[in-house]
């Protein structure tokens, strides 16, 4: 905290008050030293205090009133909070201490607001900040800040500013594959017969706990992402994707807004989340990576698992379910990945229809190896008085 006054040298009395409150401390220090360190104090304070002619006949340490800084301290303390709190959120987001951003300090506090403009100084040479602006609310300040929270204040910095946004879609796409590559050797050692009649009786009962996995999973990581939304969740082998872009076209012509989850894409993964018929944008993704990412380290802290890490299809469902929150939509349309008994987004509970579309011979590793076998794991979207529509063809699948 000193190093800004040292070195600046367009304010000489701030340099020079730093150079005071270093010498002072550290003389006084080594008087206090000297008892244990004779030799190496001496020389030291020699070249510290030339006025003096030894450390040996100096005055001792004593309190003084003037030096008595507790309204400082405490300064200085809410100060190092908000250094702490700033360096966590770029150490989470991978922000590099070179990249330098803007800090927004809002508070009705005049007192907390009079620190940092007297430690203006030093609080953005910690805080790696470009420009410190203090101010009551948050009046022109980006709905996408990440912000900090502080007793008596929140501190806020533009998303923009801290993060290369091409650079990170990039290093995602990476993710991307190595997850893909990750999830079909879990799946395909799940679904391995040898396997499973070899495996532990826990391993296997793992597996059937998936749903209970999700569903606590969006409410540590996203609180209730569903609370408010009218979802409808789609289901089947074929014509999920048409059903949702029909009912999305009927419910944006009723004057709704429509957040629409999809799977898979064909060029980039924004294609899965949008609102309408229009693609979310490069930073409402990101800003769903990032905050689904913070909230998982949380907990993991919390169950004290720090290796867990969702599944690819998991993580981009708890992602479009904080996108569609954030952009305020009043329907969610949700296209289930795989089957729909284990698949992610049967986590959702409460969703006020549920549609299964024409059932075929599809992912049979996966699903079953019959018509019977697949549209159970399909029904398993069915919820106790929440309304089904059923494509009614084939009677096996009418039966389940």
């Amino acid at each position: 905290m000193v190093k800004p006054r040292l070195y600046n040298s367009d304010d000489k009395s701030s340099q020079n008050a730093a150079l005071w409150t270093l010498k002072t401390v550290l003389s006084q220090a080594l008087k206090l030293l000297h008892p244990y360190m004779p030799f190496l104090t001496e020389e030291i304070y020699c070249s510290l205090q030339p006025e003096e002619e030894s450390i040996m006949i100096s005055t001792w340490p004593s309190y003084r009133d003037e030096w008595d800084f507790s309204k400082e301290e405490k300064d200085i303390e809410t100060i190092k909070e908000a250094v702490r709190g700033i360096r966590n959120v770029r150490t989470q987001m991978n922000v590099a201490p070179s990249r330098k951003a803007k800090v927004y300090v809002v508070s009705e506090n005049e007192g907390i607001l009079a620190s940092f403009e007297e430690g203006k100084l030093f609080f953005a040479s910690l805080a790696y900040a470009s420009e410190v602006a203090l101010q009551r609310d948050k009046q022109g300040i980006e709905e996408d800040a990440v912000s900090v929270v502080i007793p008596g204040a929140t501190l806020y910095i533009p998303f923009a500013e801290l993060v290369d946004i091409a650079k990170e879609i990039c290093r995602l796409e990476k993710e991307e594959e190595r997850l893909q590559g990750e999830l079909a050797r879990v799946n395909g050692m799940l679904n391995n017969e040898k396997f499973i009649s070899k495996a532990p009786e826990a391993k296997i009962a793992q597996e059937k706990e998936k749903l209970g996995k999700y569903t606590q999973m969006m409410e540590q990581v996203l609180g209730s992402p569903e609370e408010g939304k009218k979802i409808i969740h789609v289901a089947g082998t074929n014509g999920k994707g048409s059903v949702c872009a029909y009912l999305c076209s009927l419910l944006q012509k009723g004057g709704y807004c429509v957040g629409m989850f999809t799977s898979p894409h064909l060029v980039e993964m924004r294609e899965r989340f949008r609102i309408g018929k229009t693609l979310v944008t490069e930073e409402r993704f990101l800003w769903g990576f990032c905050y689904v990412m913070e909230r998982l380290e949380k907990m993991r802290a919390l169950a004290g698992k720090p290796e867990y890490h969702p599944t690819f299809f998991e993580l981009l469902f708890l992602m479009g379910m904080a996108i569609f929150r954030e952009e305020k939509t009043e329907y969610i349309l949700l296209e289930t990945g795989l089957g729909g008994r284990k698949d992610a987004t049967n986590a959702v509970q409460t969703p006020i229809l549920t549609a299964i579309t024409s059932i075929s011979l599809d992912h049979m590793d996966y699903l079953g190896y019959t018509v019977e076998e697949i549209a159970s794991e399909k029904a398993g979207i069915l919820k106790p008085g929440v309304p089904v529509v059923f494509c009614d063809k084939r009677n096996g699948a009418s039966a389940v």
